[in-house]
């Protein structure tokens, strides 16, 4: 269990790094050196879309490393299906289009 968890969480800095550390670097030497243009831009961008990345690929990291996770996401899933298929069968959808 120990080296499970180990890894996970090795895997999850060696992405955070990649995809939001460095970046952050990227942005703050743009800052440090009064860099405009294309360079600042392209720093601001891949922290925003690293960011991003990185808590989707933390998620998937856990989601499939780890047993608890997998078996809490899929009763997570069959309620909100459930659910939802409840709602519609209780309201009857049309097919009609409101226009505003």
């Amino acid at each position: 269990m120990q080296s499970k968890v180990f890894v996970t969480v090795s895997i999850a800095l060696f992405s955070m790094t990649i995809f939001y550390a460095l970046p952050a670097i990227l942005q703050l030497l743009v800052y440090y050196f009064h860099v405009d243009g294309w360079l600042a831009t392209t720093a601001f961008m891949l922290i925003q879309y690293g960011a991003e990345f990185n808590g989707i690929l933390n998620a998937l990291i856990y989601l499939f490393k780890h047993q608890e996770f997998r078996e809490s996401s899929k009763h997570l899933v069959l309620k909100l299906t459930r659910k939802v298929a409840h709602f519609n069968s209780n309201h009857k959808i049309s097919n009609h289009v409101y226009v505003y």
